[in-house]
């Protein structure tokens, strides 16, 4: 079966090395956030809308303990599946993530963000948006561990020269970060739109 969707989606991501004395070689972590901030709206016969965030290394997802994706999402969805008539749902969050590391070892982090906007019915008139225009940003690095251990005293050095260890001030959408907007608009009553955008 074929469901009217929209999905716009980008990142940003450079290649990092963290490096802390006496620990080259050894294993860590880095602990990262994003702020994310925007609307999700559901209404009519089986609307629905997300976004997500996913944090790769190395192209590759990154997992909490017991193989669950470090993948955060926010959705809305409306009536009958599973209902109400309609959702509405603001979103403003600080979200963190922890990469494994090997101090010394360059790796590619990549921050991904996905706005999706659809419906779950081929018959039904539904209405859907998912709008994150500007509001996927950097928070900057919160912490490196040894173990369990908060340590001191490591530098963290880009390929592009950017320093990551600290939050974006604004987001600016003339940055090179920023993601390519994207809007969907399907015909009829089914209509959905998703408007994504990222800075640093």
């Amino acid at each position: 079966a074929l469901f009217p969707v929209a999905i716009s989606q980008g990142g940003f991501g450079d290649t990092l090395t963290v490096n802390l004395a006496g620990k080259q070689g050894q294993a860590g972590v880095l602990q990262v956030a994003v702020h994310v901030s925007g609307v999700l709206d559901a209404s009519g016969n089986a609307g629905s809308s997300a976004f997500k965030v996913d944090v790769t290394k190395n192209d590759q997802l990154m997992f909490k303990d017991g193989g669950i994706a470090q993948t955060v999402a926010w959705k809305a969805a409306s009536y009958p599946v599973p209902g109400p008539l309609s959702e509405h749902v603001v979103v403003n969050e600080t979200v963190l993530f922890s990469i494994p590391i090997t101090f010394g070892t360059s790796f590619e982090l990549v921050v991904l963000g996905q706005s999706i906007a659809a419906t779950r019915s081929q018959t039904g008139g539904g209405h859907s948006a998912s709008d994150f225009m500007q509001t996927l940003w950097w928070e900057g690095v919160q912490g490196v561990k040894v173990g369990n251990q908060q340590v001191q005293g490591y530098t963290l050095t880009s390929a592009s020269g950017i320093d990551w260890a600290v939050a974006a001030v604004v987001p600016e959408p003339s940055t090179w970060l920023m993601l390519v907007a994207g809007l969907g608009l399907l015909g009829g009553l089914r209509r959905t739109s998703a408007r994504p955008q990222a800075d640093r």
